[in-house]
C-alpha cells in the first residue's frame, strides 16, 4: 500500500529533525500529537506531502482520521470509493484467463483506473486500490480520478501541505516512470 508500510503510524520523533520538504507515506492510523506536529512544521514553512492510507481502515478509525484531517489541516475527506468494482475485477480475470498476453495487456489497460495528476505536472499514474475524495475550502486541487478531487495542495501558515488521498507507493513500487517522475519532481517544487 502507499508510498510505506501497511497502515504505517508516522511519529513525532520522526519528525523533530525535519528538513524543508517531509513525506509522510502510507498515513493510516495516526494520532493526534503527529497531526499537531505536523501542523506545526507547515506553520514554520516546511513543505509536506501527506499521502493518506486511511482508505484501508476500519471505519471507525477512518472516521477518526477523517475528524483529525478537517481540524488539523482543513481537508475535508469524504467515504473512500473502490476504483476496481469487484464484479468488474472478477469478470476481468475470469475473461483474462481466456485471452492471450496481447489482448490482455489492451483490454486490461482500458479498465485500469488512472488519477490524472495536474501538478507539478501532468502525469496519468495508475491506481490499484481505493481513493478518498478530498476538498479544501483555501485549497488547489492537483489530481482526480475522473470528476473527484483526490489530492489537494493548499498553503498552511508558512508551509504547504500537499494531501494526497489515491496511495501512489504501489504504482512506484512497480517502477512506473510516470509516478516515479511525477514523486520526484513534487518534491523538487516544494524543495525551492
Amino acid at each position: 500500500m502507499a508510498l510505506g508500510d501497511t497502515h504505517r503510524r508516522v511519529t513525532e520523533v520522526a519528525l523533530r529533525n525535519a528538513g524543508q520538504v517531509v513525506v509522510v507515506p502510507a498515513a493510516g492510523a495516526v494520532g493526534a500529537g503527529t497531526f499537531g506536529a505536523v501542523a506545526e512544521l507547515l506553520e514554520r514553512g516546511v513543505t509536506v506531502l501527506w499521502e493518506s492510507g486511511a482508505a484501508f481502515l476500519e471505519p471507525r478509525d477512518f472516521a477518526e482520521q477523517q475528524a483529525l484531517t478537517l481540524e488539523h489541516f482543513g481537508i475535508s475527506m469524504q467515504q473512500p470509493i473502490d476504483v476496481w468494482p469487484r464484479s468488474e475485477w472478477r469478470r476481468a480475470s475470469v475473461e483474462s484467463k481466456n485471452r492471450g498476453a496481447r489482448e490482455v495487456r489492451a483490454i486490461g489497460h482500458e479498465r485500469v483506473p488512472y488519477v490524472a495528476y495536474r501538478w507539478p505536472r501532468e502525469a496519468h499514474v495508475r491506481d490499484f486500490s481505493r481513493v478518498i475524495p478530498v476538498s479544501a475550502e483555501d485549497g488547489r486541487a492537483i489530481a482526480h480520478w475522473g470528476d473527484v478531487s483526490v489530492a489537494q495542495r493548499k498553503p498552511m501558515g508558512t508551509g504547504t501541505l500537499i494531501f494526497i488521498g489515491s496511495p501512489i507507493g504501489p504504482t512506484l513500487r512497480a517502477g512506473d516512470p510516470d509516478a516515479v517522475s511525477l514523486l520526484g519532481a513534487m518534491i523538487r517544487v516544494a524543495a525551492e
